[in-house]
């Protein structure tokens, strides 16, 4: 009976090890999939596993994780915090590695082999466990072991934070064990090198481990730059070294704490940090136009406050990875009396109180189909939704809540039509939608790619309307304008933070935006009022300036485009004041600011121009052209004056109004392909030949030929089209002599040879 006993036991432990969870071997997977387990068996997806594991390959956790027995072959990635409290807890075997991007909770054992490797971003905290390190344990956060905690340590044990002991076991050699913090708060019994001093400090292992693989791996996981903490000793100048323990102001390298102090720190310039810590009861205050930058982790259980006025945003520049920014003080000065502004609100838990909605001198509008007004400090602002403001008296906006992060989702339900869509971060995000994976910005089908924005342009014109495209990155801001201050070709998709834009919802059905910190943009130059391009691209600006102000309209030809509407196309918002000389194209009737049409490939084009003036005031077209292809002459033509510009030539054209309001039927845009001509001539063009002069009139070319040249001897008059036929071959002793061109708008290369001496010129028919 007894062996029968033991061969049924022994059954029994070969069924129980053939259920374990098992990754499978070489595989690199995510923890939650069923195809990185053995015959597809995998652990429940909320991290509670109740059954041993087994991980060979690359696994990667994302969440926290509660499991019973681990034992790691391969690596092991948890983005989470790891709770270790049950069965035989988690052993790494030798040549593998763990990395918990959270806490480490442990009261069970954590084993460590020779050649292992066992790193935590957070906390360390072991409880009536042991710890068995033979290989490398790395804690970037704080070390805390209770006084039921074996710590048996032949490997390298690197802490980064505080260090704590608490009477424990704790058999470790002098040159096993570093605290690199210099700050760092350190308890341990009255016995042990930890007591006596004797650990390694950062110093010590700078020289120590300079370029070894522990070295190497230390500096990998950010543990090589002190933390750097805010005294407040002289003033709130955070510029000022001797504000900070050491002396040292921080930069990109640097791990920033700010505790509770009579000055909190005050950023009035740019001011940038690795990692940052705001302690509970502490504030860092961002001045207008200032901006905090920080790099890899930001843990704020204080609060930030940002001072900002409508011409000097402040920002605060997160990592993508954050997606908890903690809470946060909003104030805006200098709003004045009877001026609209576009806003939105950087907190998830915003209200009409942050407004002061309720005040009834005070105009605070909601974006919805029917611009609702809000009257109440309870009705509830959300993020990405646009806000507009007019308060009868000077005013500063004051509010507080949880900043926003991470990624965002807005539903546009109101039906077809223009909506305000507010940046919902605390820095500038850009709105570009040509790829979410990389950009962070995403709009159902039915919302336009382009945002407008409206920005106050003087009192002459009041609010102006600029354009983006996101899906292109065209713009109606070019070089040369006369444009309101602020806005630049480089910054003009960005979306200053608390700034709402206007976007289109095409049809009745709901729309949505998502964005995350991947649309978040570092830099922030916009004031607050108001996708690559393909290689092929050719793009022609078009430009009308008056008194005033200029505008702009832009064509662009790319063979992902269409010459039909689509997402390269952006429509016209036309601005509000008769002083702006607009100017657009139009596609199945529809007003277009930027207009995206196929690649050029035929020999020419001819594109209708629409202008609308509503003043009789001169107005200067002008254009930019860097950017066209080079195998196409450029021609405006002028029906009303009958004047065709050759645009490659020159710079601009003044014209004035025939009639107020919209003309569609005075300017076109030609496109002409160059082609290589079918004479003999070495080069197009040789102006300089004083002799003989070509002249187009009209329908007519004129050519005079100097007595002198031509003698007693024919000059010969060759006259040929762009595709190199020869329209007309003339023989003629006369000094002037006029040739009829074909009807119709085309350029012609004219040819004279008299004597020795040729002279090749273009004309323009009419």
């Amino acid at each position: 009976m007894k062996k029968f006993y033991l061969a049924l036991l022994g059954l029994l432990l070969v069924f129980n090890a053939s259920a374990d969870f098992k990754s499978i071997n070489g595989l690199t997977g995510n923890f939650e999939n069923a195809g990185s387990w053995e015959n597809g068996r995998m652990p429940s997806v909320d991290g509670v596993v109740t059954e041993k594991m087994i991980i060979q390959g690359i696994i990667t956790r994302s969440g926290d994780l509660n499991p019973v027995t681990v034992e790691v072959n391969g690596t092991f990635i948890v983005n989470g915090n790891y709770e270790n409290h049950q069965w035989d807890g988690l052993k790494i075997t030798k040549d593998s590695k763990v990395v918990i991007f959270g806490n480490l909770n442990a009261s069970q054992s954590v084993t460590v082999e020779k050649g292992g490797i066992l790193i935590v971003h957070g906390n360390l905290i072991s409880t009536n466990a042991g710890l068995h390190i033979k290989g490398d344990l790395i804690v970037k956060g704080d070390f805390s072991t209770s006084s039921g905690t074996q710590v048996n340590n032949s490997g390298n044990l690197v802490v980064g934070g505080d260090f704590s002991h608490l009477g424990g076991g704790l058999n470790v050699k002098s040159d096993d064990v570093y605290i690199l913090n210099p700050d760092a708060t350190i308890v341990s019994p009255g016995w042990g090198v930890i007591n006596d001093g004797s650990y390694g400090t950062l110093e010590d292992f700078l020289q120590d481990e300079n370029g070894t693989d522990l070295g190497n791996l230390v500096d990998e996981t950010g543990l090589l730059n002190p933390v750097v903490v805010w005294l407040g000793t002289n003033n709130s100048d955070w510029s000022t070294a001797s504000n900070w323990k050491n002396n040292k102001v921080p930069d990109y390298n640097t791990s920033v704490k700010v505790s509770v102090s009579t000055n909190a720190p005050v950023i009035s310039t740019d001011a940038v940090c690795k990692e940052m810590t705001i302690e509970a009861g502490a504030e860092v205050i961002v001045n207008p136009g200032a901006s905090l930058d920080i790099a890899t982790t930001f843990t704020n259980n204080g609060l930030v406050v940002l001072k900002s006025t409508p011409d000097a945003v402040a920002s605060l520049n997160v990592p993508e990875s954050n997606m908890d920014s903690g809470r946060g003080r909003v104030e805006l000065s200098d709003v004045k009396a009877d001026q609209w502004y576009r806003l939105g609100v950087p907190v998830s838990d915003g209200t009409g109180i942050m407004l002061d909605a309720s005040e009834s001198t005070n105009w605070v509008y909601r974006s919805t189909k029917s611009w609702k007004r809000i009257t109440t400090d309870s009705e509830p602002v959300a993020p990405m939704e646009g806000i507009m403001v007019l308060y009868e008296a000077d005013h500063v906006i004051d509010f507080e809540g949880t900043l926003n992060t991470g990624e965002i989702t807005r539903t546009i339900d109101y039906g077809k039509g223009f909506y305000l869509f507010s940046n919902p971060y605390t820095s500038a995000m850009k709105w570009d939608i040509s790829n979410f994976q990389t950009t962070g910005v995403s709009v159902s089908d039915n919302v336009s790619s382009t945002i407008y924005y409206r920005v106050y342009a003087g009192s002459q014109v009041g609010d102006y309307m600029i354009t983006y495209n996101g899906f292109t990155g065209q713009s109606t801001l070019v070089s040369g304008g006369n444009f309101p201050g602020g806005y630049t070709e480089a910054n003009v998709g960005e979306i200053a933070p608390m700034q709402s834009v206007w976007v289109k919802v095409n049809d009745s059905q709901s729309a949505t935006i998502t964005v995350n910190n991947k649309a978040r943009r570092k830099q922030n130059t916009m004031p607050l009022k108001s996708t690559s391009s393909s290689s092929e691209r050719s793009v022609i600006s078009l430009m009308q300036t008056n008194e005033f102000i200029s505008d702009v309209t832009v064509i662009a030809f790319d063979d992902i485009f269409s010459d039909g509407l689509d997402r390269a196309d952006s429509e016209k918002m036309f601005n509000g004041s008769k002083n702006v000389p607009e100017v657009f194209t139009r596609v199945d009737g529809n007003a277009l600011s930027i207009n995206g049409m196929a690649a050029l490939n035929g020999m020419a084009m001819s594109i209708p121009v629409s202008v609308r003036n509503g003043i009789m005031s001169e107005v200067t077209f002008s254009w930019e052209l860097t950017e066209f292809s080079d195998n196409y002459h450029v021609f405006l033509e002028d029906k009303g004056t009958g004047s065709w510009i050759n645009m490659r030539e020159v710079v601009d054209y003044t014209y004035t109004p025939e009639k107020l309001g919209d003309n569609h039927d005075r300017f076109v845009l030609h496109l002409e392909k160059m082609q290589e001509v079918a004479t003999s001539v070495a080069t197009v063009d040789s102006e300089n030949v004083e002799d003989i002069e070509v002249i187009g009139n009209n329908n007519n070319v004129v050519v005079r030929i100097s007595a002198g040249l031509l003698g007693s001897n024919d000059a010969t008059i060759e006259v040929v089209d762009l595709n190199g036929r020869v329209i007309e071959n003339v023989k003629t002793r006369s000094t002037e002599t006029q040739i009829s061109l074909p009807a119709g708008a085309a350029v012609y290369v004219v040819k004279v040879v008299s004597a020795n001496t040729q002279k090749v010129a273009k004309v323009v028919g009419r």
